[in-house]
């Protein structure tokens, strides 16, 4: 009896190593798959957006060998090593200085349209809140006269009174808000889902070049959303749903594919505008619809600072809809800036969380 226990056991240690050794490798996949170009790896690409679940089982096991043998703890150990600049990256343990007084103050924002929504505080609240010297605003109304329409006349005078300068477009969702001077320098847009707008923003005798971008989305539509609800709800039953996991990762891979290009775009036009303007400071933010680490991050980033990781405390998700609960939002800087800060906003009026970085000039 003894010693059949005794197999039992050494098959449920060996199981369970082999899960681990799977987990682990699944992590380390997941960790530096945006090393890869999605058009190479197809729905490897796909695999970062399992990264925090991954390192999560990771780290479970490695409780789970501590408590039953801790030499079987290698394996976990190793990956969470290999990993901390994704670790990093998700989880950032920044602790805010109150003393720290930031030279300017930058918000990204995917404001979906600035329609009105349930919630009390809405999207030109969170604007005027924030005390922001520079508003990048994705999805936005064409004019400034649109925020009257869709959310008062009395907040768009405020708006207006808080931002004398501004920049909106007809032909892309992009726009800015700035206390100080700003001059459109050039803007892209696909008729789709990609487009991006450069700024020069004078701050006294410092010249701002502000990247203000947004790749593209999954593209799911209402129902792929409603499928996707009732495939990730812990009560559902239906088997029918299996098949939909198929829909969806094809959109997703040829959604990253897409984001491959664009990232490559912004990334070659940034390199260009800092050879023309070697002198200003660069800042890169939006709504890229990537995580970090992905290829459109590390691409877009190359050597720039991410503020999240260099100022944020914690996790952080920056879409709020659907169960699509991502950091999907960012905001870069050169080393002429330093974030001290980075905080999500508050309201859902949109779909998407504001963004907001305290940077001080070096």
């Amino acid at each position: 009896m003894k010693g059949r226990q005794k197999k039992l056991l050494m098959f449920f240690r060996h199981t369970m190593l082999w899960l681990n050794i799977a987990v682990a490798a699944v992590c380390l996949l997941a960790a530096y798959q945006g090393y890869m170009r999605p058009s190479s790896c197809g729905i490897i690409a796909v695999l970062g957006l399992a990264f925090p679940i991954m390192l999560l089982l990771t780290i479970g096991f490695l409780l789970f060998w501590l408590a039953v043998c801790r030499k079987m703890m290698l394996v976990s150990a190793v990956a969470l090593v290999l990993t901390i600049p994704q670790q990093w990256a998700l989880c950032p343990l920044n602790f805010d200085d109150d003393d720290e007084v930031a030279d300017i103050r930058l918000m990204s924002y995917n404001i979906y349209g600035a329609h009105r929504s349930d919630s009390d505080f809405s999207q030109v609240d969170e604007i005027i809140h924030s005390n922001a010297d520079v508003v990048c605003l994705q999805e936005s109304p064409a004019s400034i006269k649109a925020f009257a329409y869709n959310q008062g006349q009395e907040k768009t005078d405020s708006l207006c009174g808080m931002y004398p300068y501004s920049v909106f477009d007809e032909k892309i969702t992009l726009a800015v808000l700035s206390k100080y001077p700003v001059e459109l320098i050039e803007k892209f847009e696909d008729n789709k889902y990609f487009c991006y707008a450069v700024y020069s923003i004078m701050i006294d005798d410092r010249q701002l070049l502000v990247f203000n971008m947004h790749l593209e989305s999954i593209g799911l539509t209402g129902h792929d959303k409603e499928l996707y609800m009732n495939l990730t709800s812990p009560s559902t039953n239906d088997r029918s749903l299996r098949g939909v996991r198929s829909q969806l990762i094809g959109k997703l891979t040829k959604a990253f594919k897409n984001r491959e290009l664009q990232a490559d775009t912004i990334s070659g036009r940034i390199a260009d505008l800092r050879v023309k303007y070697p002198k200003a400071s660069v800042v890169v933010c939006g709504d890229f619809n990537d995580t970090p680490y992905s290829y459109s991050y590390l691409t877009i980033k190359g050597a720039l600072n991410d503020a999240y990781s260099d100022g944020g405390f914690g996790p952080v998700i920056t879409y709020n809809r659907n169960r699509f609960y991502f950091h999907i939002d960012h905001i870069f800087s050169d080393d002429a800036m330093e974030a001290v800060r980075c905080f999500c906003g508050t309201t859902r009026a949109s779909d998407h969380y504001a963004l907001i970085a305290d940077f001080k000039f070096r």
